[in-house]
């Protein structure tokens, strides 16, 4: 038994952000080629106040614990040391300029084989830090004349994304200067596959894709709250691999389900810590820097770690059915399942973020009974002849009640132990709605 502990988090924070666009974009079309083009101009104002502590308190002592100072004025009530304390406000104004110009061509071959080509190129310019960005891309479509049912796509391209604000603030809430726009390279293969089954249409669709990351700036996720390490960068990448099935499982509704496979890693430039050994050569502990007192400190460099949205399964059920007679009454069933994201303590460095969350696991259901369609007749001088479409229903989310973590308070007894104590998201809601079309 360690005793009875409180946790304060407090804050006050102010956060206002405007931001202003002004957009024009237009076309050229013809036959066999679609010429699109854009600019756009954005303005960002932004106004943040941070005011955020924590204090611990674990059996009346609290973490950190001061150290006795007997010739203190006052050694009976020492200072209070607070574990996590950050004051700031700052004032940001940045513009965005963004250009692009695309031209689509359809290309018959001679055997009569359908040929699309997009190709692009968008040019951005970041005040913040003079950043200009060049980014061609080019989407290509194959569709056979012997197998019509078929269609096969191929994308590469590069993609540049000028931080916000928050991706400019470190924790300590100042912000850096030094940051520049992150970029990846994409190719993404695809094809869309469409077959009737039980007389009925259907499409299934693949997508394998691989992307390059560069100057990513690493995060992690504080409960609902994205806090970014800004004055680090990183290199990394997201493979995967998607599948779906869509089509009227049931004649007359659309269903689908769908599979995910995704692995995404970073490797966050100059991080690197040392693991301690004694004169026997056993390990006794690691830290940021070296430790006089050890034997032996080595260097160690974590290479690659899972990011923050690194969920490696994803597999979701979304199926429609109704009453044969009664067609405008209708069921929904969802079923969703995820494998745990990664996680670790708020304090500390990226590379000890190697937790798993448990696997997250849903099951929803609603029904529906519209009351107002296209066979609805009603007099003239009825006010709900003005409605095109009126339906009520009634979901049902989490059904079974499942307790799905979400995040983690960190607590800490007397001893400086940690312990995980997970925030779970709703176990079970309702929710009736009203839906109309005029």
């Amino acid at each position: 038994m360690q005793g009875v502990g409180t946790y304060l988090e407090h804050a006050r924070n102010y956060f206002m952000a405007n931001v202003y666009t002004f957009e024009h974009k237009g076309m050229v079309s013809s036959d066999s080629r679609f010429l699109k083009w854009g600019l756009q101009y954005t303005h960002q104002y932004v106004d943040d106040e941070l005011k955020e502590w924590i204090m611990i308190d674990s059996a009346g002592y609290s973490i950190p614990n001061p150290i006795d100072d007997p010739g203190a004025i006052d050694p009976e009530n020492p200072p209070l040391f607070l574990r996590y304390n950050v004051k700031a406000q700052n004032y940001l104004q940045t513009n965005l300029l963004a250009a692009y110009v695309s031209h689509q061509w359809n290309i018959t071959l001679k055997n009569n084989d359908l040929l699309s080509i997009t190709g692009g190129i968008r040019a951005n310019y970041w005040d913040y830090n003079n950043q200009f960005m060049i980014a061609p891309r080019i989407n290509l479509s194959y569709k056979p004349y012997k197998m019509q049912n078929l269609v096969f796509r191929f994308a590469t391209g590069v993609y540049y994304q000028p931080p916000f604000y928050r991706e400019l603030r470190n924790m300590d809430g100042t912000l850096n200067a030094d940051t520049k726009a992150q970029e990846a390279i994409h190719f993404i293969l695809g094809s869309d596959y469409r077959f009737q089954a039980w007389n009925r249409p259907f499409i299934f669709t693949t997508e394998v894709y691989y992307k390059y990351l560069d100057n990513i700036i690493p995060y992690q996720i504080d409960n609902v709250r994205i806090r970014y390490y800004a004055d680090q960068t990183a290199h990394g990448y997201a493979a995967g691999i998607d599948f779906k099935v869509y089509g009227e499982f049931v004649k007359g509704v659309d269903s689908w389900l769908s599979l995910s496979f995704l692995k995404t890693e970073e490797d966050i430039y100059g991080d690197y810590y040392y693991d301690y050994y004694n004169a026997e050569g056993k390990p006794i502990g690691s830290g940021p820097e070296m430790d006089p007192e050890a034997a032996d400190n080595v260097k160690v460099e974590p290479g690659y770690i899972p990011r923050p949205s690194d969920r490696r399964v994803n597999f979701t059920i979304f199926f429609q059915d109704y009453i044969p007679k009664l067609p405008y009454v209708k069921m929904n069933l969802r079923l969703l399942y995820g494998t745990g994201l990664p996680f670790g303590p708020p304090d500390a460095e990226p590379y000890e973020q190697n937790l798993r969350m448990p696997d997250y696991r849903r099951v929803d259901i609603g029904f529906s009974y519209q009351f107002i369609h296209e066979a609805t007749e009603f007099g003239p001088k009825n006010p709900m002849k003005y409605f095109k479409n009126m339906a009520i229903s009634l979901e049902v989310f989490n059904l079974l009640q499942t307790y799905n973590t979400i995040s983690y308070i960190w607590i800490k007894d007397a001893n400086n132990r940690e312990f995980a104590v997970p925030n779970y998201l709703t176990p079970r809601l309702l929710n009736i709605k009203l839906t109309a079309d005029f």
